[in-house]
């Protein structure tokens, strides 16, 4: 009965539909609805997805930007916090002589009692001051005087001189966290200052394409990558690196320094974007510095000098703001022709100017910094090619050292005492196996050694007395390795108050430090002596004996023979012309490429120039008709190697 009625039902329904003309979507339909429907919901997940990744990039960018104004707020806090530092510090010298000053005003006061005045009552004998003659009385006071003999201890101002001792604590003071590494360090051993890399602020390819993405180039690991140098202030004891680059390396000026009193890295400014010609909008450009960065303690700034951009650049650190801090100074080029690259620099010790010399023969010139003025101090002759390479001035024998890539790669020697500066390449100081001409090369005050360091586990000492190299393998421990093949060139500093140095020549490692081995001897006590000798070559140009050859001309002298007239006292040197050696050939090979010039010989600025020559104890010069200056050759004697 159940199932008739079930069939009844669907016989009723069945013409309701028909009649009602409702359409029943067939199975095709459904699938393409239900195609559609996928498709809309696989466009919403992309849109959605695209969204997220949209959003998450603003992130992103947020944050860097945020961390680099992070950044640079503790850049400034930093400079703020030494600021305060050294007000704390002058304060406190300040107060101590303060105290010193009321003290000794104290003692001053009480000497006034000092019978100066017991002799003015002499003066009271005038009758209108009769009543003043009971403070005679007062002479139990004149006793008193007696004990101004205490005050006179503090007079010897052994509490004076406390002002200056809390300075050295505070020196000290400042340096205790690597005064504790120190204590650990084997002497001829290497030691590595943890967490110390560049790494940890190296801007990213992130970083510095919110400033600029083609500052990128090939990265900002370049800063130590490259032929760079470095600067180093040994108040504050910071390490300078930057604005490093060059050859389409490495576009950003950035500045970085390593704090030895906290033993941290910060990045102190983030570069300039660069203009349409890839050069930044302020300050220098990013260039290979070689020698040419340098701290100046007489204007706390530093200098650049560097690249084949011939970038001349001054930073002020007195300055937070860098786009303000950076100044261009004139180049060398615009007043002495000094070249345009290889700078080596050092600091005067005399006036704390910098002595400037290039990588060719060029002059020797001294750059003030506070005028911006160049001098000219030394000859364009007096300086060997030192193309790649460092110089670092021994302030006891008052020489800068460098080493030299030509005419023999070896040691060449700038006398800062000479009037004008002259330079040589000393005999026999070949540079020995396995070190390169851009090593560092950083003078060590106590052995009184130049010491080298090629970039990995090695070191060097010369010794300029002797004209002597010493190398140290340094097999125990770990070691520095370099990541390039550049040469660590000036990135290396000495701390004083330690007497340790810092190497630094490959951004994944961290800095190492190293003191020399205590088998050293001492070469300084002998040195000094040589220094102060100069002078007495100056004592030939005092002619008072030179006026005695003025005798010559009579004819006593003239009936001399040659051989005889040379054992005469005060003949420094002779030179008969009788043997090649006299006049040997070391003309320029190239022109204006002086090749293999030494110590005496002829020379011609062209080949198709002649030269001189030896014709029975006299040399013949032969003159070109109408030709123009030097065109018949020179002979000439290098007085500076000679008798200097």
């Amino acid at each position: 009965m159940k199932y008739i009625s079930l069939l009844f039902l669907l016989l009723f329904i069945s013409p309701v539909y028909a009649q009602t003309g409702v359409v029943v979507p067939t199975i095709s339909e459904l699938q393409e609805l239900q195609i559609d429907l996928d498709n809309t919901k696989v466009q919403l997940q992309t849109d959605l997805n695209n969204t997220k990744v949209q959003l998450q990039t603003d992130l992103n960018n947020t944050k860097v930007q945020l961390q680099t104004n992070i950044d640079i707020v503790k850049n400034q806090l930093s400079i703020v916090q030494h600021k305060l530092t050294d007000l704390d510090l002058l304060l406190a010298a300040l107060k101590s002589n303060y105290t010193a000053l009321l003290e000794t005003l104290q003692i001053l006061s009480t000497e006034p009692i000092i019978p100066t005045e017991p002799t003015e009552p002499t003066e009271p004998t005038e009758p209108i001051v009769p009543t003043e003659p009971t403070e005679p009385i007062l002479p139990t006071e004149p006793t008193e005087p007696t004990e101004p003999t205490e005050p006179t201890e503090p007079i010897v101002p052994t509490e004076p001189t406390e002002p200056t001792e809390p300075i050295e604590p505070i020196t000290i003071g400042n340096l205790t966290l690597l005064s504790n590494l120190t204590t650990q360090i084997v002497p001829g051993e290497w030691f590595e200052i943890q967490n110390s890399s560049i790494n940890s602020v190296l801007l990213n390819s992130q970083e510095t394409g919110v400033i600029d993405p083609r500052i990128w180039g090939t990265g900002s690991q370049e800063v130590i990558r490259v032929w760079t140098s470095s600067a180093f202030d040994k108040t504050t004891h910071r390490w300078f690196f930057g604005v490093a680059g060059g050859h389409g390396s490495y576009f950003g000026n950035e500045l970085y320094n390593f704090n030895f009193e906290t033993l941290t890295w910060i990045k102190m400014y983030d570069p300039s974007p660069l203009d349409q010609s890839l050069l930044p909008i302020w300050g220098p450009p990013a260039v290979h510095h070689y020698d040419g960065l340098i701290y100046s303690p007489k204007t706390n700034s530093i200098f650049l000098w560097g690249g084949g951009t011939n970038s001349c650049h001054e930073y002020n650190l007195d300055e937070s703001d860098a786009t303000l801090a950076w100044s261009v100074i004139p180049c060398p080029t615009s007043v002495w022709a000094i070249g345009n690259t290889y700078y080596k620099t050092a600091i005067n010790p005399d006036n704390q100017n910098i002595i400037i010399y290039g990588g060719g023969q060029t002059n020797i010139i001294e750059f003030d910094p506070v005028s911006k003025q160049y001098l000219k101090i030394g000859g364009r002759w007096d300086i060997m090619i030192a193309d790649y390479t460092v110089g670092d001035l021994d302030p006891v024998r008052r020489k800068i050292y460098s080493l030299s890539t030509n005419w023999g790669k070896g040691v060449h020697e700038v006398t800062i005492d000479n009037n004008p500066m002259t330079g040589r390449l000393l005999v026999n100081s070949e540079l020995p196996s396995g070190l390169g001409v851009n090593a560092c090369l950083i003078h060590h005050p106590i052995s009184g050694l130049m010491v080298a360091w090629n970039g990995s586990r090695d070191i060097w000492t010369f010794n300029p007395d002797t004209i002597t190299w010493s190398h140290f393998n340094n097999l125990a421990g770990g070691a520095p390795t370099s990541s390039h093949t550049n040469g660590p060139l000036g990135k290396c500093a000495y701390i004083e108050e330690l007497d340790v140095f810092a190497f630094y020549n490959n951004q994944n490692e961290n800095i190492w430090l190293y003191k020399l081995s205590n088998n050293l001897e001492p070469t300084v006590p002998t040195v000094p002596t040589v220094p102060t000798v100069p002078t007495e070559p100056t004592e030939p140009i005092v002619p008072t004996e030179p006026t005695e050859p003025i005798e010559p001309t009579e004819p006593v002298i003239g009936s001399l023979n040659f051989n005889d007239r040379c054992l005469e006292s005060g003949v420094i040197k002779c030179v008969g012309f009788n043997s090649e050696s006299d006049a040997l050939d070391l003309s320029f090979a190239i022109v204006g490429s002086q090749q293999g010039r030494g110590e005496m010989g002829i020379i011609h600025n062209h080949r198709s120039n002649p030269l001189p020559k030896l014709d029975n104890g006299t040399l013949m010069f032969t003159v070109p008709s109408l030709s123009g200056a030097g065109a018949s050759g020179s002979w000439f004697l290098n007085f500076p190697t000679q008798f200097g």
